[in-house]
């Protein structure tokens, strides 16, 4: 949803947007108060940088009652694991993927998977940091996606 894109963040670390992120969406009610503490316990098992400028963290197990994506454009780049010069990130995709009934799993992460490593397509979202942009992104590797199938 459109009131989960939040473009021109400024962050000074990767603790700071996990906070920052996972009580936005608490306090939307889409999540339990536990949240931010399964964020980082996932943190912690596996790096959750994909290069290009992108980082998808996520629950270390399933909560909250509906799927969703809270996509953080930053202005500017922070350092999301220590002493990783390479994992610059600058696009959070804070996802949450609840047992949902009308929820297709398997393509939504296709879809994402494939934005989310397309250097092209994040540095346009950068660029142009607004929902629009990122609709038409999704849209674009959708279409893709549904035509190798």
């Amino acid at each position: 949803p459109k009131e989960l894109f939040l473009p021109h963040m400024k962050f000074s670390n990767k603790d700071e947007a996990l906070q920052v992120l996972c009580g936005f969406v608490y306090e939307r009610g889409l999540v339990p108060k536990e949240f931010l503490d399964s964020v980082r316990a996932r943190e912690v098992l596996a790096k959750t940088s994909f290069g290009n400028l992108v980082a998808m963290p996520h629950p270390i197990e399933v909560m909250g009652k509906q799927p969703f994506v809270c996509v953080a454009v930053l202005d500017e780049p922070i350092l999301w694991l220590p002493d990783t010069p390479d994992s610059l990130i600058q696009v959070i995709f804070l996802v949450s993927v609840a047992n949902y009934e009308h929820f297709d799993v398997q393509k939504f992460y296709q879809v994402t998977a494939r934005l989310l490593l397309d250097g092209g397509s994040m540095k346009e979202l950068i660029q142009n940091q607004d929902y629009d942009t990122l609709k038409n992104l999704l849209l674009k590797v959708e279409e893709q996606v549904e035509v190798e199938s």
